[in-house]
């Protein structure tokens, strides 16, 4: 855990329901059961480009040296990966 809002859920439980480690998550409770939903940047606020971009900074700013690498990193695998794409 990175900081106490953190979550663990297990790696099979993520990969089953199409999460990644770092994921950010939506808890509600119904009927006494807790629900978990992985929110997407539609339910994060505007898409375009230069609010993303914002609330991506402002979000790197706010985690350890650690988190912020990792996210360097699959950014990077993003991007290279799309390059093949093309």
């Amino acid at each position: 855990y990175n900081s106490p809002s953190d979550i663990l859920i297990p790696k099979e439980l993520r990969k089953r329901a199409d999460m990644e480690s770092g994921d950010i998550v939506k808890l509600t409770v119904s009927s006494g059961r807790l629900n978990v939903a992985k929110v997407e940047i539609v339910e994060a606020g505007s898409q375009d480009p230069a609010a993303v971009e914002a609330f991506v900074h402002a979000a790197v700013k706010t985690m350890g040296k650690n988190k912020q690498l990792a996210l360097a990193s699959r950014l990077l695998q993003l991007a290279e990966e799309g390059e093949k794409d093309c």
